[in-house]
């Protein structure tokens, strides 16, 4: 599942950071499946965005229950925001049981408060569920997610699909050409 070592020119970046590594990083399409991305989704609030998440993470993981996955993201949360700005947030929590990582991605109707310093809302939601135990390989997964997300161009070509299949395909093209 690993996908090769990469690395990203400051063009790709939106506030002009200088080249990351990208070491080994699962493939988005290993995190997720046409089932766990939602558009147009109405959330009431930031714990409603979570919830729906939640949902999604586990409608196809028979060992994991919503509240279990719930609980662990809304935990994180708590401990410091993860809306990254520039309209999305990457809540994240590590759930005993899993035996690989699990994404899911949520385009809202209108932004949400996630808690950001600046007041901007959010209306791109990526989370992630990893094993309990994963440690190196997790935050990879989370640095190329952010950084895939952070690109302008990116968020631009998702922002304006209205079918949920359409956000998948695109988001797997997406992360696949930044591999390539």
């Amino acid at each position: 599942m690993p996908g090769k070592q990469e690395k990203l020119s400051s063009n790709d970046e939106p506030h002009g950071a200088s080249e990351v590594e990208m070491a080994s990083v699962t493939s988005l399409a290993d995190l997720l499946t046409p089932e766990r991305v939602l558009c147009n989704v109405t959330a009431r609030s930031k714990k409603h965005s979570l919830e729906i998440v939640s949902r999604l993470l586990t409608n196809d993981q028979d060992s994991l229950t919503q509240a279990e996955v719930f609980d662990t993201i809304y935990q994180r949360e708590n401990l410091g925001g993860t809306g990254l700005g520039e309209g999305f947030a990457l809540p994240h929590g590590r759930v005993d049981d899993l035996e690989h990582s699990v994404g899911a991605f949520l385009m809202l109707a209108q932004p949400i408060d996630f808690d950001l310093e600046s007041g901007e809302g959010v209306d791109m939601i990526f989370a992630l569920t990893v094993p309990n135990e994963s440690n190196e390989q997790h935050l990879q997964d989370l640095s190329a997610i952010a950084q895939l997300l952070a690109n302008t161009d990116v968020r631009g070509q998702v922002s304006h699909l209205v079918s949920s299949l359409e956000i998948y395909h695109v988001l797997i093209d997406l992360s696949s050409s930044i591999d390539d």
